[in-house]
């Protein structure tokens, strides 16, 4: 446990100066056709948790999403008592402690792929492109909670999102989940596509 934390903080630290000198993004075929649709609200990507490709290519879709000229808001299926601790390592000062305090939360000690080094490293990637004038939030829109359905947590996790695309006259969500969330199908006794109601039945 301790070699592995010690590893992301690590990859973390290599990655913090990334704001002075950021990648350029990696060009992804198709995604100008996203953002020439100016109806778009809500952009939800699904992944199976664990894999390294697909949150480096969340990054790119971010990145590239400036050139909708809309404010860009990420949502990240993390916890959302770890918003202070997320602003607080997207934020420029002391960042190795900032890194420290996110690594000790408790959503990086649960083994299920959100706490990977390529999550760490997204979550760098992200901390760039806000540093850079990109993107204008980062929201952890997971609020689960014990003995409750799943379909009062997907609700949750719709307002959350949609909280947060209100902050920002106009703004478009790219919001990253598991594919179960992100489903447009109902799935028997899990809910459907963050309980659709709140997300404009998911035209999306």
């Amino acid at each position: 446990m301790a070699n592995l934390l010690a590893a992301l903080a690590a990859l973390s630290i290599a990655g913090a100066g990334w704001a002075d000198g950021l990648p350029a993004c990696q060009p992804l075929p198709g995604a100008d056709a996203l953002w020439s649709r100016p109806g778009v609200r809500f952009i939800l990507v699904g992944e199976m948790h664990g894999t390294v490709e697909t949150p480096e290519l969340f990054g790119d879709l971010v990145c590239s999403a400036a050139a909708s000229q809309r404010p860009i808001v990420v949502g990240l299926e993390r916890a959302t008592r770890e918003q202070a601790a997320i602003d607080a390592f997207l934020a420029g000062d002391n960042h190795a402690a900032a890194t420290d305090a996110l690594l000790a939360e408790n959503g990086w000690h649960i083994f299920d792929g959100r706490s990977s080094r390529a999550m760490l490293k997204l979550l760098e990637t992200l901390r760039g492109l806000q540093r850079n004038g990109r993107i204008s939030e980062v929201v952890a829109f997971d609020d689960a909670r014990r003995d409750e359905s799943d379909a009062a947590r997907e609700r949750r996790m719709a307002a959350a999102l949609t909280a947060a695309a209100d902050r920002h006259a106009n703004a478009l969500v790219v919001a990253f989940t598991g594919n179960l969330h992100a489903s447009r199908k109902l799935i028997d006794g899990f809910g459907s596509c963050l309980k659709a109601t709140a997300l404009s039945q998911c035209n999306i």
